[in-house]
């Protein structure tokens, strides 16, 4: 006898707008320690929008004749080497968690083989 199909409920997609997006990445920026660094891009951008477009231009001006100067690529490689170090820290925290977990692997697979039964996780 077949079975009668499944209700679904259905998955109502909430409207994300401009503000959820920006609590979003900021919580996310919290919980990976870039927080300072979203903080200054972000006021960075307001100052852009709240700019008058004469101004931007002559910013962008500005930008150009420093870069003649040879002071703008020393502000680029030091944004560089702090993108560097955003991406080694990523690469050694995920390393980091990966150490913890197999270390967590072998201490739960020695009490199960010392006590002789399998043992629970209180995390899972």
């Amino acid at each position: 006898m077949p079975k009668s199909p499944k209700t679904r409920t259905r998955v109502r997609s909430q409207k994300i707008g401009l503000w959820n997006m920006v609590r979003d990445v900021l919580v996310t920026s919290l919980n990976k320690g870039q927080f300072p660094l979203a903080m200054v891009g972000m006021i960075f951008i307001v100052m852009l929008v709240k700019m008058p477009g004469e101004d931007v231009s002559k910013l962008a001006n500005k930008l150009l004749d420093e870069l003649y100067g040879y002071t703008l690529p020393g502000y680029v490689l030091a944004a560089a080497a702090l993108f560097g170090w955003a991406l080694h820290t990523r690469w050694q925290r995920q390393r980091w968690t990966k150490e913890m977990d197999r270390i967590t692997d072998e201490r739960n697979q020695l009490q199960q083989r010392v006590l002789g039964q399998p043992m629970e996780s209180s995390d899972r």
